[in-house]
């Protein structure tokens, strides 16, 4: 698995306007309906990002946005090769495989209320979070642990996701086994992959633009 990332802080705004313009228009029309910056840059980094993996990984190809399919889970046409992408407040990361589906999720750590989100957590969460000693820690984990899951699955935010226990590193969902690893990107944030394969191994690089 190879993993890229980058920090939005890092990135100059007109840099990114600048190649914006130079998406193809499908791509460009759909970043440009986001009125808030951050998550308009952060839509146009993690372009960025697909397309300096995909050329790390296939050097003899000529990468195109064009070949681009965004309708439902994205993948690129013509290349053997999953990917996925996540934000959150100042970071951005995609990762790819040859192999396997895979799923990435990342999360800014905040102070929440989490009994907010208990009608979310399946019940071997929540057991978990009582008797945690860290339980935002934790419940971040969890939560990563099932965005990452549902891309992973195609299916997507209309899960029910308190049907789907991420309390393990592993879990099973409509029949499927799913693992989970954590990545730790940057100590303000929880990051996991999920993915069909039990060993994942991870090339991982921070990219500046």
């Amino acid at each position: 698995m190879y993993i890229l990332y980058s920090y939005l802080s890092k990135v100059n705004s007109q840099f990114l306007n600048d190649k914006l313009l130079s998406f193809p228009i499908s791509i460009r029309s759909i970043i440009e309906k986001y009125s808030i910056d951050q998550e308009r840059n952060a839509r146009i980094l993690s372009k960025l990002l697909l397309l300096r993996g995909l050329s790390d990984l296939f050097p003899n190809e000529k990468i195109d946005l064009e070949l681009l399919q965004t309708d439902g889970k994205p993948i690129y046409k013509n290349l053997p090769i999953h990917f996925t992408s996540s934000h959150s407040q100042d970071l951005v990361v995609v990762a790819f495989s040859r192999t396997k589906e895979l799923g990435i999720d990342i999360e800014f750590k905040k102070d929440i209320d989490i009994e907010i989100f208990k009608d979310f957590l399946h019940l071997e969460e929540q057991k978990a979070l009582q008797i945690s000693k860290t339980t935002s820690d934790l419940f971040y984990s969890l939560w990563t642990k099932k965005e990452a899951l549902l891309k992973t699955s195609g299916i997507g935010i209309n899960a029910d996701f308190k049907t789907i226990d991420c309390s393990k590193n592993k879990t099973n969902f409509k029949g499927k086994n799913y693992f989970f690893k954590g990545i730790l990107l940057d100590v303000d944030y929880t990051c996991f992959i999920s993915s069909r394969e039990k060993a994942i191994k991870i090339d991982c690089k921070e990219i500046v633009f």
